[in-house]
């Protein structure tokens, strides 16, 4: 708890005032994750909080009393004002992601291991959620803060369906890109463009390995290499990945079915583990694919790895024990 509050206390201080601006969403400079070093506190935050809210449910699942709130309530204090206090931070900037990461892992924690999650309460997420995410997406690049939802519903419109869903249904341009380029005018990259993902975990390990091979950066990464074909050397702006796509631009079709078929395999094992609610490593490692599940479809095969190596390996110095009993 400790460490990911004074984790959260030096990405507040290094990210630098664009981004506690919004700047990044305006179009006034910074970045996502912050810049320089905070880059890798954002990294080793993100992961450290979903590892605590992971053991902090797994310690607790036995206080509850059938009454969901209650029990909520009956966390550690220095834990749930962190994670408010994280949530609302970056809603109020206007970042989405890691807010919506960390509320989907706690759900599917409590849901395994509290009590189910009943069907009218995943509406009420659902609509209210959207809502919200909708309105801060369209404000944050009017504004920052509290009014957010204020300069997001001033600019709201809604027409038809096409409104709500053309951000999701853009999202198939990345696997038409790789089809269109590879294998025809590209041969198959045969893993190459797994090198970035491979080497997260090892800081520095990318650059360095650009350096020393000679290849193009946007080379190591399917996301980059699909920007690349849309936008050049110098893109302005990023075009992502798709899982599908990832894999077909290494491997091809073939590729696609062995890979998707093994990650299968990978995705049951932890559920059942999860099910199980036995070996806090396997609950860690669900609590991170939980935590993902929105964006893994628009990311690459390994972008799992450097989370989930460095969530055990903050599990492994700050958690006593690795195995409770259900």
């Amino acid at each position: 708890l400790y460490f990911t509050i004074l984790l959260f206390i030096l990405f507040i201080i290094t990210a630098g005032s664009d981004f506690l601006s919004g700047g990044v969403y305006k179009g006034s400079g910074g970045t996502a994750a912050g810049a320089g070093v905070s880059a890798y506190i954002a990294i080793i935050f993100s992961t450290s909080i979903i590892v605590l809210t992971a053991v902090v449910i797994v310690s607790n699942r036995h206080s509850y009393r059938s009454n969901i709130l209650k029990w909520i309530f009956g966390l550690d204090t220095g834990f749930l004002l962190l994670f408010c206090s994280y949530i609302i931070v970056f809603l109020s900037i206007g970042d989405r992601g890691g807010p919506v990461a960390l509320i989907v892992c706690s759900l599917v924690l409590v849901g395994a291991m509290i009590r189910p999650i009943r069907f009218y309460e995943l509406m009420v997420f659902i609509l209210v959620g959207s809502v919200i995410l909708t309105l801060i997406s369209l404000g944050r690049s009017e504004s920052s803060g509290l009014n957010i939802l204020n300069a997001g519903a001033e600019k709201f419109e809604f027409s038809s369906g096409y409104d709500i869903t053309l951000e999701l249904a853009n999202s198939v341009r990345t696997l038409y890109k790789s089809l269109t380029e590879v294998p025809d005018n590209h041969s198959f990259f045969y893993g190459r463009l797994w090198a970035g993902d491979l080497l997260a975990p090892v800081p520095f390990a990318q650059s360095l390995f650009i350096n020393i091979s000679g290849i193009p950066p946007y080379e190591i990464g399917s996301s980059s290499y699909i920007t690349y074909l849309t936008f050049g050397i110098n893109p302005t702006s990023g075009e992502g990945s798709s899982l599908i796509a990832d894999i077909y631009l290494n491997f091809g079709l073939f590729g696609v079915l062995i890979f998707m078929f093994l990650l299968g395999l990978f995705f049951k094992k932890s559920s059942n583990e999860l099910l199980r609610n036995h070996d806090i490593k396997w609950l860690v490692i669900a609590a991170i694919l939980a935590s993902f599940s929105l964006y893994y479809s628009r990311s690459g095969l390994f972008i799992l790895l450097r989370p989930i190596l460095w969530g055990l390996f903050i599990l492994y110095f700050f958690v006593k024990t690795y195995t409770y009993s259900k």
